[in-house]
């Protein structure tokens, strides 16, 4: 369990504006999947690297910010979150190397969305043909299933239905992946950095 033990103050390196960071007493890295650009879906911690916009409008990273050691106390001040429409401006007006990666893996990750929707489509349908064949060879192989006797004793003996077990030696699918131009952009900038 993800439990914050206090907010700390931090400055911001850029205008010394004081914020809130939260120290964490224990956490928690569970999440339901994990992309390889990084993406967690359901993560109890945040997929932004630390990576914000400060008040004065500079993006800075909360690891680059002065630790003061003092607690915030009452009504903290908290960094924005930066929406995904300001990423492209981030990354033109990077103040270091640190914050521009931080900007691209975001960027990078925000262009890689519809893929991920894609690709769950197609693992739903592909999972659901699989399960829809076996169901069927199922059938076939035990005609007797049907019967409404068969039902009442399964009933009573509270026998569970049969699911389809995970398929061997098939082989694994995704949809196609073809980047654009800004996605090939992006790509190559990280790697650069």
């Amino acid at each position: 369990m993800t439990r914050i033990r206090v907010y700390g103050l931090i400055g911001s390196p850029s205008c010394r504006t004081s914020y809130a960071k939260a120290r964490f007493s224990s956490v928690n890295f569970r999440f339901s999947a994990f992309w390889t650009d990084g993406q967690r879906e359901y993560s109890t911690m945040p997929n932004d690297s630390g990576f914000t916009k400060c008040k004065c409008g500079t993006y800075v990273l909360l690891s680059d910010c002065t630790t003061t050691g003092l607690d915030t106390g009452e009504n903290p001040n908290f960094p924005q979150h930066l929406h995904e429409s300001e990423l492209s401006h981030a990354i033109k007006t990077a103040s270091s190397v640190g914050v521009e990666l931080a900007a691209h893996r975001t960027y990078w990750m925000y262009l890689n969305d519809s893929y991920r929707e894609k690709y769950k489509s197609h693992r739903e349908a592909e999972d659901a043909s699989t399960k829809n064949l076996w169901y069927s060879e199922l059938d076939k192989a035990n005609p007797d299933k049907k019967s409404t006797i068969r039902k009442f004793f399964d009933i009573i003996l509270r026998k569970k239905p049969s699911t389809a077990p995970p398929a061997k030696d098939r082989p694994f699918t995704f949809p196609d992946f073809e980047p654009i131009e800004i996605q090939t952009k992006n790509m190559l900038r990280l790697v650069e950095l």
